[in-house]
């Protein structure tokens, strides 16, 4: 399943913004920013509740339209 699939299948419940990938300047980084938000970003990130070591805090999810300067994983928290 894929997120375009959910999509068109009317299973989401606010439409796929059109700028829907990772940044950054090549295919190398944009899938290193893709699996850190996938396999790491559930830990780490900054939602209350969620069990981070201390230091250094780092938050791995990727939010729709941040730059690659604006992500956790090139600047820790």
């Amino acid at each position: 399943m894929t997120v375009t699939a959910l999509a068109q299948g009317a299973w989401l419940s606010q439409p796929l913004p059109s700028n829907l990938e990772f940044p950054g300047p090549d295919a190398k980084t944009r899938d290193a920013l893709g699996y850190l938000h996938a396999n790491c970003g559930n830990c780490h990130n900054t939602t209350p509740g969620v069990y981070m070591i201390p230091e250094p805090r780092m938050d791995l999810r990727v939010l729709i339209g941040q730059t690659l300067d604006q992500t956790g994983a090139t600047r820790p928290r």
